[in-house]
């Protein structure tokens, strides 16, 4: 019955009862024809990386070789890398002390600690069949570890309470 009344109001001013269907068809066509050549496009467009963004203020993004995004130097070449910004304050009160995250075929776990010397933010990441690693990076230096399939990867940091902590995963 919508479609019915939607019909009727799409008719001429001047009368006409097919004029109406015609035009309804008529936008229906010019509606398809222009969702299609968007979802052309859409589809065509490279691969982009997923980004979530959770409650605890931690963003999370997955990257793969081949998506557009160029991984960090200090990652080398990785096939597939994730990065976790974790603000250093209490609106990441979820993170402390620890994220666990099966990304990769792997498991990623990444948080921050307060100690006597600052705040430790670390990175550590389990993959059974790939060399793989984990990054920190607070008040602009980073540490790495790479380590063979089937062992963990251990990167830590302690710095100022105020720095934002950049843990990544990697894979290569």
């Amino acid at each position: 019955m919508k479609v019915l009344s939607y019909r009727r109001s799409l008719r001429s001013p001047r009368g006409g009862q097919g004029r109406g269907i015609v035009k309804f068809s008529g936008r229906s066509f010019a509606f398809a024809a222009a969702g299609a050549a968007l979802a052309a496009c859409l589809t065509t467009a490279p691969a982009s990386a997923d980004t979530a963004q959770f409650s605890n203020g931690v963003k999370v993004t997955i990257h793969t070789r081949g998506d557009g995004t160029k991984p960090p130097a200090h990652l080398g070449n990785p096939t597939e890398w994730g990065v976790a910004e974790i603000p250093m304050d209490d609106s990441t009160g979820g993170v402390r002390p620890m994220v666990i995250e099966n990304v990769g075929g792997g498991q990623w776990s990444y948080g921050w600690y307060l100690t006597t010397g600052g705040k430790y933010c670390y990175s550590n990441y389990y993959h059974l069949t790939v060399e793989h690693g984990s990054t920190v990076k607070i008040a602009n230096h980073s540490v790495k570890d790479i380590v063979p399939a089937g062992d963990t990867s251990n990167a830590n940091r302690t710095a100022g309470a105020g720095y934002v902590c950049y843990a990544w995963y990697s894979k290569y």
